[in-house]
């Protein structure tokens, strides 16, 4: 069964439909894609991340000559009327027998900028070819790199905290399970589904009876230089936010602590496996 959750369709749709550079999501059309970014940090970052997509491909093209005539072969092609502004009739299908479709101006700025893309795909092979491949295949972390990320995550996602069912109530996906070096017993602990090291994760947000707080990520990702078990002290030690990481076999686990090394303590005491 497939674990990985499924944004809306109007949502990808509205982030592709933003030009990098523009304000686009102030547009009244976007105010669900405007809401949805507020709310959701890793939804943010896929926007971002396309924004940033699409920006390295415009400049690929931007000095790129543009063939003579081709606006004209466009407009051919989608079967438009440059002086009359119809819409591309479904081929096949008379006119008079179905009120032709009227695109969104989103929609149709899709459609030049593909046959646009596919004109000077040849010209522009080798620039194009540069821009993706920075994409292109997992990307590899460094230990001190996960428990920045981590550490990062946890605070920019504080509010987030609890959110999810309690793992008593609700079983969390298969796959990523709790680790028995972090405290468990007279503790409250809810998963979470998120993105971590840009992969599918599961975030485990524990509260002791005093209130302490802390979220232990789990993704399928090895990363070399790690220790195979909770470390006693924090690798990353600060006031706001203690972190560790470990590796288990493919199960890479990060224990993010709001607080100090006193309080990161609390969490390393094992009871067994959370059952």
């Amino acid at each position: 069964m497939d674990d990985r959750p499924t944004p809306d369709p109007r949502l990808l749709e509205a982030i592709e439909a933003c030009r990098p550079g523009s304000d686009e999501t102030s547009d009244p059309e976007m105010v669900l894609l405007a809401a949805e970014l507020a709310r959701h940090p890793e939804l943010d970052r896929l926007y971002r991340r396309v924004q940033k997509i699409d920006r390295a491909i415009g400049d690929a093209f931007r000095d790129v000559p543009v063939p003579s005539g081709l606006a004209d072969r466009l407009l051919a092609r989608l079967g438009v009327s440059a002086s009359s502004g119809q819409e591309p009739a479904v081929e096949g299908q008379p006119a008079a027998q179905e009120p032709p479709v009227r695109l969104g101006r989103r929609v149709r700025r899709r459609w030049v900028i593909a046959g646009v893309a596919s004109a000077l795909l040849a010209s522009a092979a080798v620039l194009t070819l540069a821009v993706f491949l920075p994409w292109q295949g997992p990307r590899s972390f460094t230990a001190a790199e996960v428990r920045q990320l981590a550490a990062d995550q946890f605070t920019q996602e504080a509010d987030l905290f609890g959110t999810g069912p309690l793992v008593s109530a609700q079983r969390p996906p298969q796959g990523f399970p709790f680790s028995s070096d972090v405290m468990s017993r007279r503790a409250q602990i809810r998963w979470r589904r998120v993105s971590f090291l840009d992969r599918n994760a599961v975030a485990y947000d524990i509260r002791l009876a005093g209130g302490d707080r802390a979220t232990l990520y789990v993704v399928q990702i090895a990363v070399s230089g790690l220790p195979g078990e909770l470390p006693p002290v924090p690798a990353l030690p600060a006031s706001q936010c203690s972190t560790s990481a470990w590796q288990v076999g493919q199960l890479l686990y990060v224990l993010a602590v709001r607080g100090g090394p006193r309080t990161y303590d609390r969490f390393r005491a094992p009871s067994g496996p959370l059952t």
